[in-house]
């Protein structure tokens, strides 16, 4: 494991930690200020990291960075849901 690795990793379990505590807020609230444009780029661009980094065998990180994007893309669909829902009501 090379030290970029490492620093990645350890920055992306600091994300997932924030994201965590955000997906709990919004099922708590059943709101979400979080644009869906926002949330799918994220998502979309996260993947794409991913990726990336397995290609050049950065594999914790990537394996860190698909967990950081698929929190996003549960932000992605809590979001949509809630004000879709917010809409019919």
């Amino acid at each position: 494991m090379i030290w970029q690795d490492l620093v990645i990793a350890l920055a992306n379990i600091g994300f997932i930690i924030g994201l965590v505590e955000q997906i709990y807020e919004i099922k708590v609230s059943k709101t979400s200020s979080i644009s869906l444009i926002s949330s799918s780029i994220y998502s979309i661009g996260l993947y794409a990291m991913a990726f990336a980094m397995f290609t050049i065998d950065l594999f914790f990180s990537a394996i860190l960075t698909g967990l950081n994007a698929i929190l996003w893309t549960i932000i992605l669909v809590l979001s949509y849901k809630y004000r879709f829902n917010k809409k019919i009501n």
